[in-house]
Order: structure tokens, then C-alpha cells, then sequence
């Protein structure tokens, strides 16, 4: 399962728009494919993920090894959901 998390428009204030339903899929991503690791950290810092923020593997879209990304999404189930956070 690839999640879908939206970016915050500002990084001075962020505000993410996700709904308190989907919260409990965003919060079993252990694994993040995204633009900018610093700007992701800081937007799940805001999602109050269950686990540090150290401990996630957030990897650079720009800088990940296709092999890497493959075997993600080929092992990405429900139970272990990848995520993915574009910047705005």
C-alpha cells in the first residue's frame, strides 16, 4: 500500500491536511519516499507519528537506488504501508 500524504504549503506554519481518520495508515509508514528530507521531518513532526522521527527511513526520491525503491513498493502491504510526500 503507497500512502499519499500531502506536503504543509508553509513551512513557518504548518498545517497538513490530513483527516483524523486516515491518521492510523499514515502512522504505520515506517518507510517515506520524498523530496526533501528536511521538509518531510518536519511535516511528520506535526502528524505526531507513534515512533521518533529518527528512527523512520526517509529517503530522497532524487538520491534513492531504483533497487531500493522497487523493493519498497513490491514489499508495501496494508500492515506495512510505504509513504510518499511530494513538496508543495
Amino acid at each position: 500500500m503507497l500512502v499519499l500524504t500531502p506536503s504543509p504549503l508553509s513551512q513557518t506554519t504548518p498545517l497538513m491536511s490530513v483527516l483524523a481518520a486516515d491518521l492510523p495508515i499514515v502512522h504505520r509508514c515506517t518507510r517515506w519516499i520524498v523530496e526533501t528530507p528536511k521538509a518531510a521531518r518536519a511535516a511528520l513532526k506535526t502528524l505526531e507519528m507513534p515512533i521518533p522521527i529518527r528512527e523512520l527511513e526517509i529517503v530522497s526520491i532524487k538520491e534513492a537506488q531504483p533497487e531500493q525503491l522497487k523493493a519498497w513498493l513490491q514489499n508495501a502491504s496494508p500492515d506495512k504501508p510505504v509513504g510518499l510526500m511530494s513538496d508543495a
